[in-house]
């Protein structure tokens, strides 16, 4: 079976919690595959998935900045029917702080490695142009997915290299992710991506 799109949603909150939730898009079944991207500003202390869910490989427990105070987090978890029946989940952290969260849903990916590796990277500088490092690509029906954050809430994305925006949160902490929006094609270095966001 060929991975497809099956929806994106998203949750922020401007004000300080330490209760962050993200509900699964609409027509999501069991065996579909949830990519959730959280992005934050300052340090929320320790962050607890909820039961199920991992890092993606190569993301640590957290990146951009440093491994006691990361800024950003993507995690995933291959959906039963009671995640559904659920609708939501909640990370939880040991300090309130502000947020932004995103997650995609996709159908169709291998149950038993649903993700490869990422690459992270990051700047404590302004900037409105966002580089996605080059990933290793082991099987040529792979979509690649892109993703970036900003201290702002303001901050949107304007465009990207990689293919097809699924998700902008505008509020509680800037969360903007893409995707390839089909396979890769090909295995090996993926090559950089880029996202141009509306400001610095």
């Amino acid at each position: 079976m060929a991975i497809s799109y099956v929806g994106a949603t998203t949750n922020s909150d401007a004000a300080n919690t330490s209760h962050w939730q993200s509900v699964f898009g609409i027509g999501a079944a069991a065996g579909d595959l949830a990519v959730s991207f959280f992005s934050w500003n300052g340090s929320p202390g320790t962050v607890t998935l909820p039961a199920g869910w991992a890092h993606v490989p190569g993301t640590g427990t957290g990146f951009w900045g440093t491994p006691t105070n990361p800024k950003q987090t993507l995690i995933y978890k291959v959906l039963t029917q009671a995640d559904i029946d659920a609708a939501l989940f909640e990370t939880l952290t040991s300090s309130s702080i502000a947020w932004g969260g995103t997650t995609q849903v996709y159908r169709g990916v291998d149950q038993t490695t649903p993700v490869g590796t990422a690459s992270t990277n990051g700047s404590g500088s302004n900037g409105s142009t966002l580089t996605a490092l080059s990933v290793n690509v082991s099987n040529v029906d792979s979509w690649l997915m892109c993703g970036g954050g900003s201290n702002s809430s303001s901050v949107t994305m304007s465009s990207n290299t990689l293919g097809v925006e699924r998700a902008d949160v505008g509020a509680g902490k800037a969360c903007f992710t893409a995707d390839s929006n089909g396979a890769h094609g090909s295995t090996g270095a993926s090559g950089n991506y880029t996202m141009t966001t509306s400001s610095s």
